[in-house]
């Protein structure tokens, strides 16, 4: 793979995913008029999570605090 085909991969993957971040949204909203407003926030918060990644490139704290999510995540930061 080259330079350029991984920078469009990326760039590709990350249109995906702010599509995926804008579908929850819509779907979060209409679960507040409709369903539980308990899942709509649980909606919402997926939506957040993925535009964090996004943004900072890494996992929201209280995802990368999960296992088996902590493990690999700390054997990236002693690894840099």
């Amino acid at each position: 793979m080259t330079v350029r085909t991984m920078h469009q991969a990326e760039a590709d993957l990350r249109t995906t995913l702010d599509t995926l971040a804008d579908r929850y949204e819509a779907i979060a909203a209409q679960a507040e008029s409709g369903l539980s407003k308990g899942r709509a926030r649980q909606i919402s918060q997926m939506a957040r999570d993925i535009r964090t990644v996004l943004s900072t490139g890494r996992l929201p704290g209280y995802l990368a605090a999960a296992a088996p999510l902590a493990d690999i995540q700390n054997d990236e930061e002693s690894a840099s």
